[in-house]
């Protein structure tokens, strides 16, 4: 078992500039390959004593637990020339399960520039101590731990393995790593982990340095756990820091924990005073000069043709992103310092630092300011937390200036076909270090943002049968880093396997779907935008039960956006996504012409701290639609906020509800060969008939209480409202309200059927009452507006109805389904004697050729007349024309009565009565004109 201190012994900051984040997918790795090496038997040696620098050993502490257990974890770093790392570790098992962990133990090393003292193994047994030093196997392997990325760092482990190990047993053993990476120059930095996942008996780091040099420390992620301070003691020419802590617990793993959240406290050490100090190492490393060879210049040339720096600069980004593969030979000084640019362009491969460095030259030559930015791809806004180091750093990219604007480009990422201006950028919020600038600290990269990330799905279902197979037709458009990420999987698919990039979702949710001819693809690289569409053909879509049908959807753009742990309780904080991003999803469903349902335009806004969402739906007749977008805004959620944040998603979840469904009673029945087919008028009146006997069936059963059976007197109380049974609703509403009095719904059902049948005033108190104990704010103002309003309370109507539509607008702030609202805005704007907004104004002109309702508010505004909006609903088809007639002839009236022509508005208000449509509030609105007016 290797202890990992971070980064120390040069092996993980061998890899520093190596660029880790070369890896552009989810995938897992593979295990590294590892096969027998060679080493010269002068760099690996048993039985050396102690070094002359090094402290006393300390004695391990016994230990009362179970498993494995680390009992002394000792550390001691030589910071003068040469650096060296002593390490003392006693670990004991105390099961069978963990004797592996004591059993064999993994040395890593540089060949190239590094040694291993092997001072002694020793096991301890009931008292007795067995030398193992020599007699254990050492293996030495080539064991690549970043092969698959690309990375090769000539690592060698030495692999210890012990025999005759027992439960019970402690292993002891002692080494030195000698020497460091000579391109880190002679300042010390280095770092050593402190908490780990098991337990710690008694930890301990030495740092012995000479007495004139200065050496700062930090102990990162203090705020996890206690705070260890240093015991300082001199001792000859030597300054020694101790750093020691006992009875360290083992550290729960927790996934998703921001990088800038240390779970797991780590001692970094550091000679470098300034950020400045660390620039001028760096500096050195890209400041070597270089005389471009003849192919160098020829590119340079080719490049110069361009019209403008932005196409030379977007051009020679994307040359070294494609030309030059991705590959590190990370030995020695090469884990940081660039090969040559010429060198980079003959093998046609190299790391981040060798791809930035030949994009550099290019567009230095090319007349464009370019620096190097040191950042970590790992961690990208760790840096800011840290002591001035190279350790700081794992990744390079370079810093762009045109046209007096800094952009960001990575010559590591897959190939970014879009001009500089329009390339998203790697690490946002990251904290890097320019280089070549004479640079003091660190600065911040900018935050990506929502439109820089965005994804929109259309999908569009037709049902011609509920036994027939259905076509869809779907569209994606994705935008800035989605749109990238597209194209990467596009380029890096085979041909023969790319429809598969289109039809696995698909087939996922619908496993009898089938691709009707070839995926289209629309790239449109200046703008960084890419759509795909296909069509499927798909069997067994309507699911069946019990005479309902429905139809399963799931908007795919929202899936994965927000991340939830599987428990509510956690220590750390969790990222909860990745990158800004907005979704956007919408889905249309045309059932059969039998079916003939009815949902009022509603609009749902849901989340929090976290995200928002809005969600509208609609059933028309036989056409259903769905409209999301998901919009997130923090990123990283803190323990006490994770519960909140899973109801909020909850609710998101419910708003969605992933089904199209049509209820038994929504489907018509055709009569024989046409003949006594039922109308819509019929169907709506019966629909509501079966709801009454229903309701007053469950009621009589008796098997119902509290909310159900409130939910249930509710029912039977609206839909008696609709049919005209002005009694018998009257007390099954009051009866919803006196089962749950606390529930903000069952005052909102006393106030609907109210309204149906014209009591306005004590209707108010209803719906204040509803919005009072949380009633989703906007219908409520919504539906007491409408009571005001006929009420003749014009300014607090208006007021209400201004709420409404704010609360329903999308999260872009556009109209959304708040048109219906804005509609009674401006009739209660005209009652009340009060303009209209010229916000409102300009929106009904923009949207006057939207779908409906969108030219009625064109008309009360202007810019449609009256039969330009009848006509626009009667060439639409089936039920669907006729909901949207008995709104169209109400909203008419309403034009006419403004304009004073009663008898015009009144012909139009029995016009919409006529159509039947019960349920609407167009319908009831219709029938308060017509007696207001007869009065």
């Amino acid at each position: 078992m290797y202890w990992i201190t971070r980064a120390t012994a040069a092996i993980f900051i061998s890899y520093a500039f190596a660029c880790g984040a070369q890896v552009q997918s989810n995938d897992v790795p593979p295990e590294p390959a590892m096969r027998a090496a060679k080493v010269d038997p002068a760099l690996f040696t048993r039985g050396d004593a102690l070094p002359s620098w090094s402290q006393s050993l300390r004695k391990a502490d016994p230990t009362d637990r179970d498993g494995f257990i680390v009992r002394l974890a000792n550390t001691q770093f030589w910071t003068g020339t040469n650096a060296e790392i002593l390490i003392h570790r006693v670990m004991q098992s105390k099961s069978s399960a963990t004797l592996s962990q004591i059993g064999q133990y993994s040395i890593q090393f540089i060949p190239a520039y590094q040694k291993v003292r092997l001072h002694f193994v020793r096991v301890e047994r009931n008292g007795e101590l067995l030398d193992r030093t020599q007699s254990t196997d050492v293996r030495f392997l080539e064991r690549e731990p970043l092969l698959e990325q690309g990375i090769y760092a000539g690592t060698v482990t030495a692999n210890l393995v012990l025999d005759d190990v027992r439960i019970g047993d402690s292993v002891s053993l002692a080494y030195t790593v000698v020497g460091r990476n000579p391109v880190l120059g002679t300042r010390f930095a280095d770092s050593a982990s402190w908490d780990r996942v098991e337990a710690i008996e008694r930890r301990v780091v030495d740092v012995i340095s000479p007495k004139q040099q200065k050496i700062q420390y930090r102990m990162l992620g203090e705020k996890s756990g206690g705070r260890v301070t240093p015991q300082i003691t001199e001792r000859e020419n030597f300054r020694v820091m101790t750093f020691e802590e006992r009875k360290l617990p083992a550290i729960e793993f927790e996934p998703a924990v921001p990088s800038d959240h240390v779970a797991l406290r780590w001692l970094q050490l550091s000679e470098y005073e300034t950020w400045g100090n660390v620039e001028e190492w760096a500096n050195d490393l890209f400041a070597q000069k270089s005389t471009p060879n003849a192919e160098l210049q020829s590119l340079i040339e080719k490049f110069k043709s361009l019209p403008n720096d932005s196409a030379r600069a977007s051009a020679a980004v994307r040359w070294v992103q494609q030309e030059i593969r991705y590959f590190s030979v990370s030995l020695g000084e090469s884990s940081h310092r660039p090969h040559a640019p010429e060198e980079v362009l003959r093998r046609r491969y190299g790391d981040c630092k060798d791809k930035v460095f030949l994009l550099m030259h290019i567009l230095n030559a090319l007349g464009i300011e370019s620096k190097p930015l040191l950042l970590s791809s790992q961690a990208p806004k760790m840096p800011k937390l840290m002591l001035p180091s190279p350790e700081a750093f794992d990744h390079v990219i370079l810093s762009v200036m045109l046209s007096g604007k800094r952009f960001f480009v990575d010559p590591t990422r897959a190939v970014q076909q879009s001009p500089i201006e329009n390339m998203t950028l790697t690490f946002p919020r990251a904290s890097g270090l320019l280089i070549g600038g004479k640079t003091t600290d660190l600065m911040v990269l900018p935050m990506m943002k929502k439109e820089e990330a965005t994804i929109e799905v259309e999908e569009r279902i037709e049902a011609t049968g509920f036994d027939k197979p259905a076509r869809m037709t779907t569209r994606s458009v994705s935008r800035g880093f989605t749109a990238e990420l597209v194209r990467f999987a596009l380029a890096n698919v085979p041909s023969e396997n790319r429809n598969k990039l289109f039809t696995s979702q698909i087939e996922a949710r619908y496993p009898k779907a089938r691709l009707v001819g070839q995926p289209r693809v629309e790239d449109d690289v200046a703008k960084n935008q890419l759509s795909l569409s296909a069509e499927f053909v798909i069997d067994e879509i309507v699911v069946e039960r019990n005479g309902d049908r429905a139809i399963r959807f799931v908007p795919e753009p929202f899936i994965g956006v927000i991340s939830l742990p599987q428990t509510p309780k956690r220590i750390h904080p969790m990222l909860v996504t990745s990158v800004p991003l907005e979704a956007k999803y919408k889905l249309t469903v045309v059932w059969p012409e039998n079916v003939s349902r009815t949902l009022d335009p509603s609009t749902t806004n849901v989340g929090g701290d976290f995200f928002s969402a809005n969600i509208q739906r609609s059933f028309r007749g036989n056409i259903f639609t769905f409209e999301g977008t998901l919009s997130t805004k923090r990123d990283v959620a803190q323990p006490n906020e994770i519960a909140s944040l899973r109801q909020d998603l909850k609710k998101l979840d419910d708003s969605i509800g992933y089904v199209s469904f049509v209820p038994s009673n929504s489907v018509n029945n055709s009569g024989f060969l046409g003949v006594g087919r039922r109308t819509l008028k019929d169907n709506i009146a019966r629909r509501y008939e079966q709801e009454v006997d229903g309701a007053s069936k469950t009621i009589k059963a008796a098997k119902l209480e509290g909310d159900d059976l409130a939910e249930t007197f509710c029912a039977r109380a609206i839909a008696n409202a609709f049919l005209g049974n002005t009694k018998e609703a009257a007390a099954d509403a009051d009866e919803a309200v006196r089962v749950a009095p606390g529930r903000a719904e069952m005052h909102a059902c006393r106030g609907n059927a109210k309204f149906a049948f014209g009591e306005f005033a004590t209707a108010i108190s209803d719906y204040t009452r509803a919005l009072t104990l949380g009633f989703t704010t906007s219908d409520g103002y919504y539906r007491r507006g409408h009571v005001r309003f006929y009420a003749g309370q014009y300014d607090a109507a208006l007021s209400d109805f201004e709420k409404a539509s704010e609360g329903k607008l999308n999260s872009n702030g556009e109209a959304g389904t708040a048109h219906y609202a804005q509609l009674w805005q401006t009739w209660a704007a005209q009652r009340a004697g009060k303009p209209l907004s010229d916000a409102l104004v300009t929106q009904a002109q923009r949207e006057a050729s939207g779908a409906w309702p969108r030219i009625a508010l064109a008309m009360m505004v202007g810019e449609r007349s009256p039969e330009q909006v009848i006509s626009f609903v009667e060439s639409q088809n089936g039920d669907e024309r006729e909901m949207n007639l008995c709104e169209a002839h109400f909203y008419v009236g309403m034009y006419w009565l403004g304009k004073g022509r009663t008898d015009d508005a009144m012909a139009s208000f029995q016009k919409s009565r006529d159509r039947g449509i019960i349920m609407y509030i167009e319908h009831m609105a219709a029938g308060h004109e017509l007696a207001r007016l007869k009065r």
